[in-house]
């Protein structure tokens, strides 16, 4: 798929490093053998760099500004039958300005069926070129007011079976500030979750140039992509799929859990995205209007449809 430049709405969250920063690289020689490690060594304004290669467990981050780096390509956080720290995640991140780069995490489990490979509690994150792969929530946030999350060109893929303990989404923004998601790619698999590709509750997100489940025909997701408080929410040049093993006839929910009372701003932009659905009579986006308790703008335009569907607004 085509890649656009969008000018940016949201604030760059790139961390700036003091001329005292530090590197520090797990596993070289008189440096620190693991991620926890190096993460308490680490000062503010320093980089930890992960060398390619499976890395078992994860850490927690508390500097104001840190950077964590894979260097080259397949340098990995891998969770599988360990436990991940707080209960949380491989990466927990409590606040501050963070940027990530060339890191995949794999495999979390935790008691409470929300194992993530990030989990960020408050602060500012930045992920660049990141891959989640079969963790119970790819991404998860918490539900601090002034958290900003931006992603480029990160791959969410293979959310595990549902476990009876809740529904696993690949990428799961909650009640924060800002989220931007550009040229980021998600697949679902077809191993009986019913989770969301994306689930995002931020009073303003962008989504842009990104793939979700086009090439994922036995793909299992319920949304697509939902904003169940609503908000300000601009979809543009995406490419958006629902194959027929979907529960859900819905690509993109807007306001099904919002209540009246609250007093965010709501506005639903779709410009020049391709939808694609291969089940019977999709809903190519609903609006709950009901939910809201009042009209919520709604402007479409540029977009292209495959298959049969209609929108609800």
């Amino acid at each position: 798929m085509q890649r656009r430049t969008v000018l940016a709405t949201l604030p760059l969250l790139a961390s700036t490093a003091s001329a005292a920063a530090r590197t520090w690289t797990v596993g070289a020689p008189g440096g620190p053998a693991t991620l926890a490690e190096a993460l308490r060594q680490a000062q503010d304004g320093d980089t930890v760099a992960l060398p390619p290669g499976v890395h078992r467990g994860g850490g927690v981050v508390t500097q104001a500004r840190l950077t964590l780096r894979g260097l080259g390509e397949g340098a990995v956080l891998d969770g599988t039958g360990a436990a991940l720290p707080e209960g949380k995640a491989l990466l927990v991140l409590r606040g501050g300005d963070v940027r990530v780069e060339g890191l995949g995490f794999r495999g979390a489990r935790v008691p409470d069926g929300n194992g993530a490979g990030i989990r960020l509690e408050r602060g500012r994150l930045h992920a660049v070129d990141c891959r989640f792969d079969d963790n119970e929530m790819g991404l998860l946030t918490g539900n601090e007011a002034q958290t900003r999350l931006e992603l480029e060109r990160c791959t969410f893929d293979q959310a595990p079976p549902d476990s009876g303990r809740g529904l696993h989404h690949l990428l799961y923004i909650g009640a924060i500030a800002q989220a931007r998601v550009q040229a980021c790619r998600f697949r679902f698999g077809a191993r009986g979750g019913q989770g969301h590709l994306l689930k995002c509750r931020a009073r303003e997100a962008e989504v842009l140039d990104c793939e979700l489940g086009w090439d994922d025909p036995q793909g299992t997701a319920s949304y697509e992509l939902d904003f169940p408080n609503g908000g300000q929410v601009l979809l543009r040049g995406n490419h958006i799929a629902q194959g027929p093993a979907s529960p859900n006839r819905t690509l993109v929910a807007f306001g099904a859990e919002a209540r009246p009372n609250d007093a965010r701003a709501h506005r639903l932009r779709i410009e020049d995205n391709a939808f694609r659905s291969a089940g019977a009579d999709a809903l190519w986006w609903r609006v709950w209007t009901d939910r809201v308790g009042r009209a919520v703008p709604v402007e479409a335009r540029g977009n292209r449809f495959e298959g049969a569907g209609r929108a609800l607004a």
